[in-house]
């Protein structure tokens, strides 16, 4: 009898050892795995302000390089139709000023045009 309840003692702490080192390596593989983990999201958050970076950096060179191009052309246009409408203007104008002419009726509030 002794030397079977001594087999039990020693087969209780080998498995009492058994779960206590299966909860050490069962944290050892928690952290390791939380320390991959922060490993990841730090080159990830790493990765994304790269991009952010860039992204800026991009837009910066957009707003410095093709913005005011594209301003000035659309001024220059602007301009060009502004010339163009006060052109059919001053003729719409001058056409109707010869039609009052031929017409006779080139007196506007006893001012002639």
């Amino acid at each position: 009898k002794k030397k079977s309840s001594n087999e039990i003692e020693s087969i209780l702490k080998k498995s009492r050892f058994n779960f206590y080192q299966e909860y050490r390596e069962g944290r050892q593989r928690k952290h390791m795995e939380q320390m991959k983990n922060d490993s990841i999201l730090q080159e990830r958050l790493a990765q994304e302000a790269e991009c952010d970076l860039m992204e800026s950096e991009e837009q910066l060179s957009w707003n410095a390089y093709e913005l005011p191009s594209r301003n000035r052309l659309r001024l220059i246009k602007r301009h060009l139709d502004t010339q163009r409408h006060a052109k059919e203007m001053r003729l719409r104008r001058l056409k109707e000023e010869v039609r009052l002419k031929e017409e006779g009726f080139t007196y506007h509030n006893s001012v002639l045009k």
